[in-house]
């Protein structure tokens, strides 16, 4: 009976504690959809132990936000440059961290159109590390990687090998790199992220954690706890979608979050500033 009693305690505990970190998420990302008057947008977290212990989804409605369907979270969707990250891991069987990648003024011109930095207005980056082109999120860097050390076909079948729950169209190895043509459900990217926290490459934990020190992350440091992840933007015709997603505490993570927001009107739409700001906010109140 004893034993029944306790195991009751703790399922009450953790459904207290559950319960406590999704309110406090739900307020959180409620206040940014309603600064930024995006579409919707959505936040999971998972503990090192792959449990998830919040999940949020919200709709703009007549400009209120009310719960959307969990299904978005099983969805496979396009995800941007928070796929970039694992174009990288796949690409360190062929080359190191610190090999240097000419990036130059930022823009890529192909048959099928152009990649460009998001500074390519300022100059581009030049010659860069392939470290650096993660930190500072070079679509130009991290296509001249892939399509200079794999073809189409080897590089989706590295994808493949991943375990990802991924949907792949017909496109250029060069967009491809780049999470363009590529769907994943929200899951799986925080379920990949989270592994990195726990299991990865060296490599790639200190490249995401030099995104937030040094990188397009930099709004999501924090006084409180050490961050570690990856911003994301991804262009739709008219709209945009920003993320952010990673781990906390950096050196030993306990918690892997992810953050979508859909076409924020207020402000220019970017990962680190706009779901960083979320993420940031999230990891100080659950650190407590």
């Amino acid at each position: 009976m004893k034993n029944v009693y306790y195991l009751f305690t703790v399922c009450l505990l953790l459904s207290c504690t559950q319960s406590k970190h999704e309110n406090r998420t739900r307020e959180i990302l409620s206040d940014k959809l309603t600064e930024l008057q995006a579409d919707f947008g959505l936040v999971v977290i998972m503990d090192n132990k792959g449990d998830i212990v919040s999940m949020v989804n919200l709709i703009s409605d007549n400009g209120a936000y009310k719960e959307g369907s969990n299904e978005i979270f099983y969805t496979p969707r396009r995800i941007g440059t928070l796929f970039t990250p694992i174009s990288m891991l796949i690409a360190l069987n062929e080359i190191s961290s610190t090999d240097i990648v000419d990036v130059g003024e930022g823009v890529l011109l192909l048959d099928q159109g152009t990649i460009s930095d998001h500074n390519a207005d300022r100059g581009g980056y030049g010659e860069i590390t392939a470290k650096q082109v993660i930190t500072f999120d070079s679509n130009v860097g991290i296509a001249k990687i892939i399509s200079e050390n794999y073809d189409s076909d080897k590089f989706i079948e590295s994808i493949k090998n991943l375990g990802l729950d991924v949907e792949i169209g017909d496109i250029p190895l060069q967009w491809l790199a780049c999470g363009y043509g590529v769907k994943i459900s929200p899951i799986s990217v925080l379920s990949f992220y989270s592994d990195i926290a726990n299991n990865g490459s060296p490599e790639i934990k200190e490249m995401l954690q030099e995104v937030v020190k040094n990188g397009t992350g930099k709004p999501t440091e924090s006084e409180v706890i050490s961050i570690a992840g990856k911003s994301g933007t991804l262009n739709l015709e008219d709209k945009h979608e920003v993320s952010f997603c990673g781990y906390f505490p950096a050196d030993n993570p306990k918690y892997t979050c992810l953050v979508i927001i859909s076409n924020p009107k207020n402000g220019y739409p970017s990962g680190g500033l706009m779901a960083g700001s979320v993420f940031k906010e999230i990891a100080n109140a659950i650190s407590f």
